[in-house]
C-alpha cells in the first residue's frame, strides 16, 4: 500500500476537514521521526494517516478503533501498521512493541497540543512556534485541557524523548497551514450585528464545518422555538452561537473536542461579545456532548438547561454530517418534562440516531434538571 491509497481510504470515511488535518499533522510527525531512525518514511507516513480514519463511523471507545480494523484489513493495509493502529488507543489490550508503534502513540495527542498553542499566538502559525513556547503552555492545565498530559508524557516515556525541541521538517506539512489575518472589526459591522461577522471570521480561522454548523443551528434553534417561544431574543442569538462555533476545537484535536470548543470559545479575542456571553456560550458548547455533571452550576439557570437539551438533541440528529429534515423531531415542555416527538419510520430509517436519542433521554434521566421522554407516533396511511 502507498501514501495515495491510504489517503484514498481517509477521504472516503472522513469528511471533517479538522479531523483530516489532525490525521495530515500525525502523518507529518511520523515521517519525520522516521527519517531520524532511519526507518521506512512511506510505511510511517500511512500509520499517521490511518490512525483515526474510522473516528467518525466508529465515535466511542467501544468502536474505535477497534471496528476499523476489518475494514482495514479488507483494503489490503499491512498487518503492522493495522497492528499500530490498534495500538495506539490503550483501551484495545495491544501493547506497544516496536518504535513504529511507540512513535504514532507519541505523535497522536501532542499535535493537537502543539497546534493549540500555535493558534493563541499572535501570528497563528506554527511555522515562528518555539519549544518554549509549548513548554509555557503546558504548565497551564486549563490551556487545551482535553490534550492528556498524562497519556504525552507517558508516550514520550515509551518512546525515548527526553527534551522538546522544535522539529522544522514537521512543521511544514499537515497541521502546518498559516491562518489568514482576521479581518477588519469596521468591515463587519457592514454586515449588521458585529458578532455575527466575529463568529463567521471565527469559522473561517478555525476551519469550522460552516454547513454542519448550519444544520445543527436549524435543528437546535427550531426545537427552542417550540420549548421557549417567550424567551428573550439574546438567548436565543446564544443559542445560535453555539452552534456555529460547536467544533471550533475541532482543529485542535477531534477528541474530547468540546473541551477544546468550549475553551477556545470563552477566551478567543472576539469583537462584540462581552466576556461573560462569551463565557455562557462557552459553557452550552461544553456541555454538548458527554455528561451533564460539568455544566451543573450552569443547568440551575432554566433557560440554559432547554438551549443545552436543544443542542445536545441537533448535535445527535446531525451527526452523519448530511442533510437534514429539520421538521423531523418535535419537542414539548410539561414543566420540567420534555417530549421528543418523530415518527415511527423516521426512526426505523435513522435507527443509530434513534439509539443515540435513546442514551441521552437516559442521561437526562440520570442527573438533569429536565426529564426527556421520547415519543414514537405512527405516520398517517
Amino acid at each position: 500500500m502507498n501514501r495515495e491509497q491510504a489517503l484514498a481510504i481517509v477521504h472516503e470515511f472522513v469528511k471533517n476537514d479538522n479531523l483530516v488535518k489532525h490525521m495530515l499533522s500525525v502523518e507529518a510527525a511520523m515521517a519525520f521521526y522516521a527519517e531520524k531512525y532511519g526507518e521506512d518514511p512511506e510505511k510511517w507516513r500511512i500509520t499517521g494517516l490511518l490512525h483515526d480514519f474510522d473516528w467518525e463511523i466508529h465515535p466511542t471507545l467501544e468502536e474505535h478503533p477497534l471496528a476499523g480494523e476489518p475494514i482495514l484489513r479488507e483494503r489490503g493495509v499491512p498487518e503492522d501498521v493495522i497492528r499500530a493502529v490498534m495500538s495506539h488507543a490503550d483501551h484495545t489490550g495491544v501493547p506497544r512493541q516496536s518504535r513504529m508503534e511507540k512513535a504514532l502513540y507519541a505523535c497522536d495527542e501532542v499535535t493537537g497540543l502543539v497546534t493549540a498553542v500555535a493558534l493563541v499566538r499572535p501570528s497563528r502559525s506554527l511555522l515562528d512556534l518555539e519549544a518554549s513556547s509549548v513548554k509555557k503552555k503546558w504548565k497551564d492545565k486549563a490551556f487545551a485541557a482535553g490534550a492528556n498530559r498524562g497519556e504525552i508524557e507517558k508516550a514520550a516515556a515509551e518512546f525515548g524523548i527526553e527534551r522538546m525541541d522544535p522539529a522544522r521538517g514537521a512543521l511544514r506539512q499537515g497541521v502546518i497551514f498559516d491562518l489568514e489575518e482576521r479581518l477588519d472589526a469596521l468591515t463587519l459591522r457592514s454586515h449588521g450585528d458585529l458578532r455575527n461577522g466575529t463568529v463567521a471570521e471565527l469559522q473561517r480561522r478555525f476551519g469550522i464545518d460552516a454547513a454542519h454548523a448550519a444544520r445543527v443551528r436549524g435543528v437546535a434553534l427550531t426545537l427552542f422555538e417550540q420549548v421557549c417561544r417567550e424567551a428573550d431574543v439574546s438567548i436565543r442569538a446564544e443559542l445560535g452561537w453555539a452552534c456555529d462555533l460547536h467544533e471550533i476545537g475541532m482543529m485542535v484535536s477531534h477528541h474530547d473536542h468540546h473541551r477544546h470548543s468550549a475553551y477556545l470559545t470563552a477566551h478567543a479575542d472576539a469583537a462584540g461579545f462581552s466576556q461573560s456571553q462569551q463565557r455562557r456560550i462557552g459553557e452550552l458548547v461544553l456541555g454538548q456532548r458527554g455528561g451533564l455533571r460539568k455544566i451543573e452550576a450552569a443547568l440551575a439557570r432554566e433557560e440554559f438547561a432547554w438551549q443545552l437539551l436543544c443542542l445536545r438533541l441537533a448535535v445527535i440528529k446531525c451527526h452523519a454530517r448530511g442533510e437534514v429534515e429539520t421538521d423531523a423531531l418535535s419537542l414539548r415542555a410539561r414543566g420540567s418534562q420534555a417530549v421528543l416527538e418523530f415518527g415511527a419510520d423516521w426512526a426505523d430509517a435513522h435507527p443509530r440516531t434513534h439509539f443515540l436519542l435513546q442514551e441521552e433521554a437516559d442521561t437526562w434521566k440520570r442527573g438533569g434538571p429536565l426529564q426527556l421522554t421520547l415519543r414514537r407516533h405512527r405516520s398517517p396511511a
